[in-house]
This record gives C-alpha cells, structure tokens and sequence, in this order.
C-alpha cells in the first residue's frame, strides 16, 4: 500500500495566497488594458495613414478619370458617287484638241480639294481607239481624259469594281489600272494579279484607314463562272475583280471577314468598304443591302458606302450584338451621268439620276489611343445639263442664288431631294455630335 502525504494550510496561510493571487492577476489586467490601449493608438495611427494614402490614390484615379482624352489628330474623307461617260456626255466635251472633261468638275473642284482623302466611283473602263477600242457607253469604254480630269479636280482614290470592269475584258480591266497608276491616282476593287491586295492601307496624319471595295457579281447566271453584267472573266481573270454574289453570301461574308482581319493585323483605326450592289433607280436599299450592311457591322467594319442604283438611298446607323456601331450610305447617286429625268421612262421620271452627293468623314485619334468618327457632312450635287455638263455644289451655306447654275429652281428641288432622301437618321447623327444645323427643305 502506498503512503500518500498530505499538507494542510492554515486559513490565514490561505488568505495570503489569495491575496497574491489576486494582486498577480491585478497587474496582469494593468498590463493588458496597458497593451490594448497601446496596439489600439498604433492600429489607429496605422489605419489613418492607409486611409489617407487611399483617399490620395482615390483622388488621382479620379482626377485620371475625369480627365477627357486629348485629340492628337484628325483627317477628313470625302466620297462622291457614281461617273458615267454615257455617248452625250463624251460628245459634249469634245474639241478639234480632243476630249477634255475639266470643265464638268469646274464647280465642284474646290469641294473635290477640300478632304484629307477624297474618293470618286469611276464605273468605266478606259481605252485607246489606236488598240482598235472604240469610245462607247454600255459596255462603258472611255477616254483616259476622264481620269486626267477626276485627277486635276481632287480625286485621291477611284473604286474600280463595278459590273463594268469588264466590259471591254482583260484589256479594259488591266488598262484602266495602268493609266490610273501612271496619274498616281490610287485604286481599289482592281488589281493585276492574285499576289496583290485587294485591300489598301493609307496613313494619313498618323490615322491608319483600311479600305476595299467589292461588287456583285452575276456568276449564279453563268453556270457559276464568275461574270459581270454577264461578261464571263477570262480564268486567269477570275481573282482580279473583287466580287461577291448574292446566291451565296457566306463566300463573301468569309472573304470579307479575311479582309478585315488583313487590315487588323496592319493595325488599321477604321476599316472602311465600299460596295456596288442593290438595284438600279430603286428609292429604298433592298433586304439584301440590309442584310449584308448588318453582317458587315458584326464583323467589325466602322463605315459602308455604297453605289450602283444611281440614285441616293438613305444614311444609316448600325449596331453589332457587341454593341460596335456601323455607319452606311447605302447609295451615293450619280456623280456624273446623262440619265436625265427626261430620258428616263415614266416609273423614273423624277429627277432622283441627276442628284448626287459629296460624304465627308471626319476622323479623331486621341491620347490615349482610340479612333472616333466625328463630323459627319454631306454636300448635295446637281448634274446640270445645258449646252454640256456641269456638277453643281448644292451648298446649303450659300444662297441658292448664289450657286452657279442657270436653273435655280431645279437645283433647289434637287437639294430638297437629297436631303429628304437621307433620311432621319442623318439629321439625328449630326444632332448627336453638336454639329451645326441645315436646312431640311429650301422654298
């Protein structure tokens, strides 16, 4: 058994363990409420200073907030419609010297000339009557006359794919290219093998603009080899026109989608497509215009211009799914023509084939590297008929007497069928970005 040994303490021996018990556990407490109050202070001092550094990173990144970015730059581009050398046209402009169409832009050079970048549809092809090449209208065959005149007028760019690039084949569609190069008047739509481009990068004030330019084509009509206006193109010929066909959108939609990607990878801030499409003197674009101006918005492209009806159609703003905004005219008329209201039958006899227009574009680059359009303005023209031609600037900052033409009435009632042609959404577009009024009808 083992022996288990007790202490016992006295009640007074107890008392005095309590007591230094107790005063133990008193400075214990001291000390804790000294150290809570001591961590407290340093936690507060430490929390003031986070705070303050916080409201000062608060404040600059509001200040960086507020702060708008900066334009660096900024170019305007112009963009006029359809030319058209039909036999009148080439006759009046005829001299013993030979054919010169500077007098036609005699009026409308100083708006020509107003654009960083100014862009005309040449829907003819060029030749020389020595090649055995007669001068003729529909199929289009013109004089390089033409050319020398768009050039000295202001014109930077022609569009070149039209359905009647080929109408005088291989030979018209590689001439036009050559006479335009040898002007230095750049082109797009066109080109003279499968190696080159369809796509154009310009860079002007540091902006980078991508452009192309595509036509419809009517190869569903011919067996499926490509042709235009039912001119079937050469084999070799084939990759030279930039082309869709309505049969089959996806073809065309992919080839567009690679050509977009082209000019991202150039590290273009707008992408711009010019298109010859819809139907001929028809007031409104078609669902295939609309589908495909839609499409286009999907795929990234900032603006789309069309041509080929001959008559204005409406100015629109499209947006993507992403939100990405598209602006598009869908049809800029005739710039120069002879289809004159009294040569037109009775559905057409209205005057909309003698109307026209100039688009200019204004585009903003910033500090902090986006790209926006501005300013959108367009210029109403008149093809003026007398003893020749002239293109009548319809400029609304002008009196109407004060425009250069003979018959102000006619030209008012051109203007008023310009704008009212547009549509809303062009007067809302300019509402928008502040930018002046204009007059919606002239008396």
């Amino acid at each position: 058994m083992n022996d288990r040994h007790y202490i016992y303490y006295s009640d007074t021996k107890k008392k005095n363990i309590r007591k230094k018990k107790n005063k133990r556990n008193f400075i214990y407490l001291i000390i804790f409420i000294l150290s809570f109050i001591c961590v407290s202070i340093l936690l507060v001092i430490i929390f003031s200073d986070n705070s303050n550094n916080i409201q000062s990173i608060d404040m600059v990144e509001k200040k960086i907030t507020l702060e708008e970015p900066r334009e660096i730059s900024s170019i305007t581009i112009g963009a006029t419609g359809d030319i058209l050398i039909h036999m009148p046209v080439l006759d009046a402009f005829w001299s013993e010297e030979g054919y010169d169409f500077t007098p036609a832009f005699s009026y409308i050079k100083e708006y020509y000339e107003k654009p960083d970048l100014m862009i005309a549809n040449l829907e003819v092809p060029l030749v020389d009557p020595n090649d055995g090449y007669n001068y003729s209208s529909n199929p289009f065959a013109s004089p390089d006359s033409i050319a020398i005149a768009l050039k000295n007028a202001g014109v930077d760019l022609c569009l070149t794919a039209n359905n009647h690039s080929y109408d005088m084949g291989n030979y018209g569609l590689i001439r036009t290219q050559n006479i335009l190069n040898q002007l230095g008047i750049d082109y797009i739509g066109t080109r003279y093998n499968w190696e080159n481009s369809y796509v154009m990068v310009k860079t002007i004030n540091e902006i980078k603009i991508g452009m192309t330019c595509f036509t419809y084509d009517t190869s569903a009509e011919t067996n499926g080899r490509k042709s235009l206006n039912y001119n079937i193109l050469e084999e070799n010929d084939s990759s030279l026109v930039n082309s869709f066909n309505y049969s089959n959108l996806e073809l065309f939609y992919n080839e567009a989608e690679l050509q977009i990607k082209e000019m991202e990878d150039l590290n273009c801030d707008i992408k711009i497509f010019f298109l010859h499409w819809g139907e001929e003197y028809m007031d409104e674009p078609n669902h295939y215009q609309v589908e495909i101006a839609q499409k286009l918005c999907e795929l990234g492209v900032d603006i789309l211009i069309g041509g080929h009806p001959h008559v204005i159609q409406r100015f629109d703003t499209l947006n993507s799914s992403s939100g990405h905004q598209l602006l598009c005219l869908y049809s800029m008329g005739n710039a120069l023509s002879n289809q004159r209201r009294e040569y037109m039958n009775e559905d057409f006899y209205r005057g909309y084939t003698e109307d026209g227009l100039i688009i200019y574009l204004t585009i903003r680059k910033f500090n902090n590297g986006k790209t926006k359009i501005g300013c959108i303005e367009i210029l109403p023209t008149w093809v003026e008929k007398r003893d020749s031609y002239r293109i009548i600037p319809l400029d609304y900052t002008k009196e109407p007497n004060d425009w250069k033409t003979f018959n102000t009435d006619s030209a008012i009632e051109s203007y008023n069928r310009t704008i009212s042609r547009l549509g809303d959404n062009y007067i809302l577009y300019r509402l928008e970005h502040h930018e002046e009024e204009i007059p919606l009808v002239l008396p």
